[in-house]
């Protein structure tokens, strides 16, 4: 009888007949076994290693990675990416698990923060799954609310009916609105500040940073206005996600 050598295996493989320990050994090409000879009612039992690791995106770089417990990848469901509260280099030290829960673990340091299977999610509930250091602090423009017939272009919301906005909630004392200029695009905001989407092409990289704010919670809200520039084709707003400064 034999037994993949699986990759994700944390330790040596342990087996009993009968209840009685016997050895599984290695064929060198990713099995373990036993030969002997059965008889009606014998029982083999095989206990199976887990750990925590990290399965990197590409390769053997360790960003962007996700992470998992034996053969079960875990996506965490979090305000924004957890990433950097994590320890990579000893993962199971990170977390605490979820009593009741198989497979589920609240972030030491942050109960906010579960990671469960990925299997465990619903349509459309959101989560993180690779973890990526360029998203620390970014609020995907999926996870903002919106009002008003906004679209998504996969990247970003997109709207150009005036006052339909879209906003997100965030700690901090700083927040960058990350989007893009077009040619057809609009004017936004107010009351604490319009910003001009217009530019002369297309898909132009620009963010709008907003600084000097208190300690805490804050909401920013970019409400589509019916003015804009004379020579933009429309007023579409667009919105990429909010990212966060510590």
């Amino acid at each position: 009888m034999r037994l993949r050598n699986a990759g994700w295996f944390a330790g040596p493989v342990s087996a009993t007949v009968n209840g009685a320990p016997i050895t599984l050994k290695s064929d060198g090409k990713h099995w373990l076994g036993v030969r002997r000879k059965w008889a009606n009612g014998d029982r083999l039992t095989v206990k199976l290693p887990m750990g925590f690791r990290s399965i990197p995106l590409v390769g053997t770089s360790s960003n962007p990675t996700a992470i998992a417990v034996g053969p079960v990848v875990l996506a965490f469901r979090s305000g924004d990416s957890p990433l950097n509260r994590i320890d990579l280099d000893h993962l199971a030290a990170n977390f605490i698990p979820s009593p009741g829960e198989p497979l589920t673990y609240r972030l030491k340091g942050d109960s906010n923060v579960l990671a469960r299977p990925f299997y465990a999610y619903k349509a459309d509930e959101p989560y993180y799954l690779y973890l990526d250091k360029t998203a620390v602090g970014r609020i995907p423009y999926r996870r903002l609310k919106t009002q008003g017939p906004w679209k998504s272009s996969g990247t970003l919301w997109y709207c150009n009916v005036p006052g339909s906005w879209c906003e997100g909630t965030f700690q901090g004392r700083s927040v960058t609105l990350l989007g893009f200029l077009f040619d057809d695009a609009g004017r936004a905001g107010r009351p604490v500040q319009t910003i001009d989407q217009y530019g002369p092409g297309r898909d132009i990289t620009r963010d709008w940073t907003f600084s000097g704010l208190s300690p805490g919670p804050h909401t920013i809200r970019i409400t589509i206005l019916p003015d804009k520039s004379e020579k933009s084709k429309d007023r579409y707003i667009n919105v990429a996600g909010l990212q966060l400064h510590s």
